[in-house]
């Protein structure tokens, strides 16, 4: 069974636990799944040799203090990079197998923040780590990149697609109204950007049947909201604080 299955409210960590660990490495992610949270989103890209890297920056500046694109560099000269906290980019497989029976969304970074497509196999790689693993009940392949997730539904229906948007972003792929609705509603999954959407413009979402997890959601009582609203979950900075919160209630 899916682990978006159930009624469950889940709490996703964003990029692992990055307000206590580098965003995005092992430490990250495993100091997630030891706080409890019930799956983590994780950010993917390819180096220039094919190899799918857990990493969300396009270039090293932010991270590394290196003026260099991640898509230019080889495994092999990304695999040697220490980034902040003294910690190595991971590669997607390397995440994988080390979170062995754990639950993960995974992003593909296949579009730029000027909205230039990146032209790459990124999918493929991924949904073939998908089968390699057996991760259909575990993951779910997200983007803010529709066409991306067409592609990984092109080649396995089975895995479950959720579409990341934003103010930004969906005016650039969906029309208004209620075409916007229907092209949003081909993914398994919608996740906005936390205030993009009114309780009752969610509830039009939730009453029709989609799942709904909003980002980046770090305070309690907005969690609270959205667990009210009828949300299936949160990604979160904050995973272990809200964690707690959330307990109480």
């Amino acid at each position: 069974m899916h682990f978006l299955s159930g009624n469950k409210f889940l709490i996703i960590g964003h990029r692992g636990l990055p307000a206590r660990y580098t965003e995005n490495t092992l430490k990250s992610f495993m100091a997630a799944r030891d706080a409890g949270l019930d799956a983590v989103e994780l950010d993917v890209q390819l180096t220039s040799d094919g190899v799918p890297v857990v990493f969300h920056d396009f270039d090293l500046r932010r991270l590394a203090g290196m003026n260099k694109e991640l898509s230019d560099m080889t495994w092999k000269e990304v695999s040697g990079i220490r980034i902040t906290g003294e910690e190595r980019i991971p590669t997607l497989e390397n995440v994988i197998k080390s979170m062995d029976s754990f639950n993960f969304f995974i992003e593909l970074k296949t579009i730029r923040d000027d909205g230039t497509m990146m032209k790459n196999d990124l999918p493929d790689k991924v949904v073939s780590l998908i089968l390699e693993h057996s991760l259909h009940d575990s993951v779910v392949v997200i983007s803010f990149n529709p066409y991306s997730l067409m592609k990984v539904q092109e080649l396995d229906r089975n895995i479950r697609t959720g579409i990341d948007y934003d103010r930004t972003t969906l005016p650039v792929f969906f029309q208004q109204n209620r075409e916007k609705i229907h092209s949003l509603r081909d993914f398994d999954v919608l996740l906005p950007e936390r205030g993009l959407h009114s309780d009752q413009e969610l509830a039009v979402f939730i009453k029709g049947g989609s799942t709904v997890i909003p980002w980046t959601v770090d305070d309690p009582d907005q969690a609270r909201r959205f667990k009210k609203s009828g949300c299936s979950g949160i990604i979160t900075n904050e995973g272990d604080h809200l964690m707690h919160e959330m307990l109480k209630n």
